[in-house]
């Protein structure tokens, strides 16, 4: 979406392209057939990418010995931002790029990840800026509830976490 990676860059926080496949994978069921037989396989799906480089000094990543993260866009800082990496994929990585994206689960490992380079790829990131509040010019005739949101948002610090993929599991 154009309109959240320009409000992501406003943090400095870049959502790269493409889809993050990682062979350090999470299992999947898959059903498949063979004639008239039809059966369960469990595969290891690149798209879910098994976390375990998690930064257990942050309060997100404290106790946390993994998470998958289905469907995931790498993420970088843009400029002269500073702040954590809060997880990353196994060195092993690779982006595959779309936006035509070959998700089919039975795609073998070596076929899947031939030429591509591999890196580790952040995928989620705390921004240790202070951040403009989007509350900086609320109106005035917001809800008590939201009039107090607003009133702490215009003079703390807020934390931004930035995840690449919609769904954590």
């Amino acid at each position: 979406n154009a309109k959240v990676n320009d409000w992501l860059h406003d943090f400095g926080v870049s959502v790269e392209p493409g889809l993050v496949m990682d062979p350090s994978a999470s299992r999947v069921t898959v059903n498949q057939s063979q004639g008239v037989l039809m059966f369960r396989t469990v595969v290891d799906y690149p798209f879910l990418p098994r976390v375990t480089d998690i930064d257990v000094h942050s309060p997100v990543g404290h106790g946390l010995e993994t998470v998958s993260i289905p469907f995931a866009s790498p993420l970088a800082w843009m400029g002269d931002t500073h702040g954590t990496v809060l997880l990353r994929s196994s060195p092993l990585a690779a982006i595959q790029s779309g936006p035509i994206y070959d998700v089919d689960p039975l795609i073998s490992m070596q076929k899947r990840f031939a030429g591509l380079s591999r890196r580790q790829v952040n995928l989620a990131l705390e921004l240790n800026e202070p951040a403009n509040s989007a509350f900086k010019a609320a109106p005035t005739d917001l809800p008590p509830a939201l009039k107090d949101a607003a009133t702490t948002a215009k003079g703390g610090q807020q934390r931004v976490i930035v995840v690449g993929s919609a769904s954590l599991l």
